[in-house]
């Protein structure tokens, strides 16, 4: 009687322990920021990332975010935020141009003046891009578990003339003399509505 009585408590045990575990849920609170740089009160609308790319003054703002782990230096962070966004800005260019929908309706992956625009942004060839102006914060947020831990955010404007990129996107679609004509104007065309359809800044902060 002993040896059952000890086996039916142990189990009831188990049973308890494995109920009270399985309702057990995370508790998840929002992000909150507790230092901002310069000791500002709040974070820049351009620093959100909800705005990718606009026209301000003649240029051309890229807008590239980042986060790293709350021990970083915000240095290092800002730094990696501009390099990387330089290679982000690129490959946004290319995107947005090769999914164009004057470049996607043509058969123009074989063609010398594609191949050429897109050799040159893939390969990072673009030149006059600097860093405008920066941004970092720390935040605390929820990890899946629920616990809090320390993130390091950053944002940084990549900017370059207007006038500039055009001027390298064209000459690195029309180098190349060989190929379809209809192929390297329907590209032509594809930069100057990505150019005019980026808008401008809507915000001053």
């Amino acid at each position: 009687m002993k040896k059952c009585f000890l086996f039916l408590s142990v189990s009831v045990f188990m049973v308890a322990g494995c109920s009270t575990t399985s309702n057990h849920r995370p508790s998840y609170k929002s992000s909150e920021v507790i230092e901002r740089v310069g000791g500002r009160s709040d974070t820049p609308a351009w620093a959100t990332g909800e705005k990718t790319m606009w026209e301000e003054d003649s240029k051309v703002i890229f807008v590239s975010v980042q986060t790293m782990d709350g021990d970083n230096r915000p240095e290092a962070c800002m730094s990696v935020a501009g390099e990387l966004g330089r290679s982000a800005l690129m490959r946004y260019i290319k995107d947005a141009i090769t999914s164009s929908g004057q470049v996607s309706q043509i058969s123009s992956k074989d063609d010398p003046a594609y191949e050429s625009l897109i050799a040159f942004l893939s390969q990072g060839k673009l030149h006059g891009v600097g860093v405008k102006t920066q941004y970092w914060d720390k935040r605390e947020v929820s990890e899946v578990s629920g616990s809090r831990t320390l993130k390091l955010y950053c944002a940084a404007q990549l900017t370059i003339s207007q006038t500039e990129l055009e001027r390298q996107l064209r000459e690195a679609t029309v180098k190349t003399p060989q190929g379809n004509p209809e192929i390297r104007q329907q590209l032509l065309t594809a930069q100057k509505e990505f150019i005019s359809g980026m808008g401008k800044k809507d915000s001053e902060n």
